[in-house]
């Protein structure tokens, strides 16, 4: 059996979540803690900034999970021509 889990809170401004799973094998079980990271948009940049345990926006490499900061455009805040 295996479960993944996602939980978090919003506070004021913030995004704040972790990512776990839970399996169970032959009577074992085994909790691992996958990801967890804070996360803020700021709508005068038209950025979102992610801070924590992060996936690589627009990586062409295959980086998987990091530690550290990035920021990222946020399609919805952008100007239009």
């Amino acid at each position: 059996m295996q479960l993944a889990t996602e939980a978090g809170f919003n506070a004021s401004d913030w995004i704040v979540r972790s990512r776990q799973t839970f399996t169970r094998f032959n009577g074992v079980d085994n909790v691992n803690h996958e990801a967890a990271y804070a996360q803020r948009t700021f709508a005068g940049l038209g950025k979102v900034m992610q801070a924590g345990q992060i996936s690589l926006g627009n990586s062409m490499f295959g980086a998987g999970q990091v530690r550290g900061v990035q920021f990222l455009p946020e399609q919805a805040l952008q100007k239009s021509n």
